[in-house]
């Protein structure tokens, strides 16, 4: 974390060191401070190649925090974003699927709530 959190200084405009920061801080449950590097990351590189990946994280946070309208946003947006992608399927396959799972959870969680 401390390696990451210094390349995000000495180095603010690689999008994919704050991208791969903000995986580290959802991994400890810091979805607040994940999704301001998210932010970053699609600032800086809004092009790049792991872009749907952190809209998918991004949705991730949102549905922790039970921000379910802004989570269903971010996911389907990284789903989008990942259906241009040709290569590496099998990466682009496993973000869609988490997707998939995470917009299920979401479904089920507003259910709940509804009854």
């Amino acid at each position: 974390m401390k390696i990451l959190r210094r390349l995000t200084k000495n180095k603010p405009e690689e999008g994919i060191f704050h991208d791969t920061y903000g995986e580290i801080l959802m991994t400890f449950k810091e979805y607040e401070k994940a999704l301001e590097e998210f932010q970053e990351a699609i600032k800086i590189a809004p092009n790049d190649w792991f872009i749907y990946q952190t809209y998918i994280k991004i949705g991730i946070c949102y549905t922790a925090l039970e921000k379910f309208e802004k989570a269903t946003h971010n996911l389907n947006k990284g789903k989008k974003l990942a259906n241009r992608i040709i290569t590496d399927l099998e990466s682009k396959n496993k973000w869609l699927a988490i997707a998939e799972l995470i917009l299920a959870e979401i479904k089920e969680q507003i259910t709940l709530l509804q009854n």
